[in-house]
């Protein structure tokens, strides 16, 4: 485990055994709740960005108060970089846990972190989706049998990938309407019952107030 300064602590573990220990050592094996946020990595569309910084700002005292721990992508794009920024602008304390393939970003590859993480966990892979199962590994261990909670915004083809390993799971995915790509996809077959009944799913519009869809998200961890 490293730290370089700023930024958050840089976890890499080589396999399961090594993750679970990390974690352990860092006092996450006491359970919390826990948010998975998942979504685009892409420059985000302005009529976008806003609302979603807006509800993400609105959240974090929340998280706060429910002693929550988040889980996004880590890297300084999309939404990932609004959630550190939200964290940051709030002043917020819960821990925000960034997962990444260990060879695609700074210094081993070419994309940069976000700043305002916690915690950096470097999963072993060459490419963007080799992370995606050990998201849901880190949410299972550091949720335990506290409420667990999946996020999903916009995104592409590895917002895809992980949705399918969010819907094959029993917690809960909120899909945030009107943030287009994957999400809405997704959001579009569940509303036409072309989608296999799995994880409980719930629809969030994107443009209704910030504290409303705030309290909506923290209620869900709080159940």
């Amino acid at each position: 485990m490293t730290r370089a300064a700023p930024g958050p602590l840089r976890l890499e573990p080589t396999g399961p055994e090594d993750l679970t220990a990390m974690l352990t050592a860092l006092g996450f094996d006491r359970p919390r709740p826990v948010l998975t946020l998942i979504g685009g990595a892409a420059r985000l569309d302005p009529a976008r960005a806003a609302p979603l910084g807006a509800l993400l700002r609105a959240l974090a005292p929340r998280l706060d108060a429910l002693n929550t721990r988040v889980i996004d992508g880590g890297t300084d794009c999309g939404v990932m970089a609004q959630m550190g920024r939200a964290r940051a602008a709030c002043h917020a304390h819960f821990p925000l846990l960034g997962v990444a393939p260990r060879a695609t970003v700074v210094p081993h590859g070419t994309t940069d972190i976000e700043p305002n993480h916690s915690h950096l966990v470097l999963t072993p892979g060459t490419r963007w989706g080799d992370e995606s199962p050990w998201i849901r590994r880190i949410a299972d261990l550091l949720a335990g049998p506290r409420p667990r909670l999946t996020l999903a915004v916009g995104g592409g083809e590895i917002t895809r990938l992980d949705l399918e390993l969010a819907l094959a799971e029993p917690a809960p995915l909120l899909l945030l309407a009107g943030s287009g790509g994957s999400t809405d996809a997704l959001l579009a077959r569940w509303r036409q019952g072309g989608l296999e009944r799995r994880a409980t799913i719930e629809a969030l519009d994107l443009n209704a107030p910030a504290t409303t869809l705030a309290a909506r998200i923290a209620a869900r961890l709080a159940a």
